[in-house]
């Protein structure tokens, strides 16, 4: 019978206790609420709106600062905040003024280093700021430009380790020659000069051109078979002019040049591997 009452007093303590525990747990709860309540207010004043447009501002992030500093005029529109809201406008325009200025210089600099220098520089830039839409589209595209740039210069540079020949110089334009009934006949030309960048003699070198119209068409093909058996090989170093033109062009009976000249590339192989493709400059 002790021992009964022994733990009917324990169970009773326990609930006690719980009672008390959950009750302050409740005035805890209460006055958390309540510190909530008022930080909230706290936040919702221009100069808040102003420190959190600052922090956003120092960790890089201009979309954030900007969208802060934009919804100071319509959060607080009376008269009695017109400061903040020329402070506002001074610090948007000041803002705006800074991200602009970074993504300028950023895309100036790409155009002074190799592509895959490209890639990383614009990579750590959106990696380390927030920009604008229209700025980090900018960015973006200037990103995907130098990825497609460093996949041909890749394939380049091991085209040229392949064949061991470099092309130094290509000189495009369009050419006057007679077609088969006598009129005056426009084609596409080349001229190349490639170099030997091996350690060996190259005893056979042909260069050829596939001239392509922008709508795909091969307007026509030639190869210039600038070392053959028989010929003198292209010693290390040495440099050698091919020259490639189109045996297809375009009528010009009264021989004036006044149409306009179509879009046309050259697809250029040397030793059958490909090499790059140029636009024909519309010269003659």
């Amino acid at each position: 019978m002790k021992n009964l009452y022994t733990l009917f007093l324990l169970v009773l303590s326990i609930i006690v206790s719980s009672c008390a525990n959950k009750q302050e747990l409740k005035q805890k709860d209460e006055a958390i609420d309540s510190l909530q309540t008022e930080l909230n207010k706290l936040k919702e004043t221009p100069e808040s709106y102003f420190l959190f447009a600052h922090d956003y501002y120092k960790n890089g992030n201009f979309i954030e600062a900007i969208k802060k500093l934009e919804s100071i005029k319509n959060r607080f529109p009376s008269s009695n905040y017109s400061k903040d809201h020329i402070a506002a406008e001074d610090l948007l325009k000041s803002y705006r003024s800074e991200e602009n200025s970074i993504v300028t210089e950023i895309l100036n600099r790409v155009k002074s280093i190799n592509a895959n220098e490209s890639i990383e520089l614009i990579q750590n830039t959106l990696s380390k700021y927030s920009f604008s839409k229209d700025l980090n589209t900018k960015l973006i595209e200037a990103l995907e430009r130098n990825r497609k740039l460093y996949e041909k210069q890749k394939a380049l540079v091991e085209a040229q380790q392949k064949i061991g020949i470099e092309i130094i110089s290509i000189e495009s334009y369009w050419k006057s020659t007679i077609s088969n009934d006598y009129n005056e006949l426009l084609v596409p030309e080349l001229k190349i000069k490639v170099k030997n960048i091996s350690g060996n003699d190259i005893k056979e070198l042909k260069v050829k051109a596939t001239f392509v119209q922008s709508n795909n068409e091969v307007l026509g093909t030639d190869t210039d078979y600038t070392i053959y058996y028989g010929d003198t090989p292209l010693r290390p170093n040495q440099i050698k002019l091919a020259i490639v033109s189109s045996e297809i062009g375009y009528l010009d009976p009264l021989g004036i040049k006044r149409f306009d000249l179509p879009d046309v590339k050259a697809e250029i192989y040397i030793n059958d591997v490909f090499y790059k493709s140029v636009w024909i400059k519309k010269d003659f």
